[in-house]
């Protein structure tokens, strides 16, 4: 290659290289807002989290619900969808071969109703079944599948085998399948349990505005937990936050790369329209 041809060659390798990555920022950038605005099966706006820090999901709750502008609470081990996932091993008969993995979560009476998720089958748990809720499970269509019953109706009543401590659970109902992990994930069959013990935040539905909620949460613990520092988040940021992490972050690098090979392109590209004019 001659010295021109040689010039010639890098630049075009620059042009291409500050290409790719213009276009990888624009297919990042197009993932990201798919995640953001993909519909997970529940209802995520108008909420906030609320971390419990050992306060009494009962007597929070309560307090809460005394506000004009609280519309609904539940109590939960974990948010849906926001990377954290808990896991146990059941299976129909102690017979049955292999145990199936199910993701849990532990929630309280008025967790569908907060999420505003369908139930397909059977019932939820109730405030008046007090602790024989423990003794219940409420499962999803894809764990229906997955512990091969014929169908959600079929399922309700049906006992199964815990592998942890070999405890025994009667399915009370079925709800519609949602999104409760991450979107990268293949959805995974789920179980909803009933146990206080696990209860680490809150799911507060408001209505009117985020900082009069904000408000009246800050009072309802003030009341309860006066020495103790208040901990809550948006439900929405919470649930789309590790999106923004990973691919907010990517598309910032990438951004930054991009823009400094177009830099570095177009400064070759001045460098070699000199030397030529100084040659000529």
């Amino acid at each position: 290659f001659s010295r021109m041809g040689l010039r010639k060659g890098l630049l075009v390798a620059q042009f291409t290289f500050s290409l790719i990555f213009i276009l990888s920022v624009i297919v990042v950038y197009n993932q990201l807002q798919l995640f953001l605005k993909a519909d997970h099966g529940f209802n995520m706006n108008n909420k906030i989290v609320v971390q419990l820090s050992n306060t009494s999901a009962t007597t929070l709750k309560t307090e809460l619900l005394k506000h004009s502008n609280i519309e609904s609470v539940s109590a939960a081990s974990h948010i849906p969808a926001a990377g954290t996932s808990n896991s146990k091993s059941f299976k129909r008969s102690l017979d049955d071969q292999d145990w199936t993995d199910i993701n849990t979560f532990s929630v309280d009476e008025d967790y569908l109703k907060n999420i505003e998720v369908e139930l397909v089958a059977g019932n939820f748990y109730s405030l008046e079944a007090g602790e024989l809720n423990k003794n219940h499970l409420v499962i999803s269509e894809k764990t229906v599948e997955a512990l091969h019953f014929e169908s959600a109706a079929d399922a309700v009543g049906q006992e199964v085998i815990q592998q942890q401590d070999s405890s025994h659970f009667t399915i009370i109902g079925v709800v519609k399948n949602y999104n409760h992990q991450l979107l990268m994930e293949q959805m995974a069959p789920l179980a909803l349990l009933y146990d206080p013990s696990d209860f680490e935040l809150l799911q507060v539905k408001y209505t009117g505005d985020f900082k009069d909620a904000a408000a009246s949460i800050e009072q309802a613990w003030a009341l309860i937990n006066p020495n103790l520092k208040l901990d809550y988040k948006d439900f929405y940021g919470e649930v789309h936050k590790i999106y923004d992490i990973f691919f907010g972050d990517l598309v910032s690098i990438l951004g930054i790369i991009s823009f400094l090979a177009i830099l570095i392109s177009c400064l070759g590209l001045l460098g070699m329209a000199t030397y030529t004019t100084e040659t000529r």
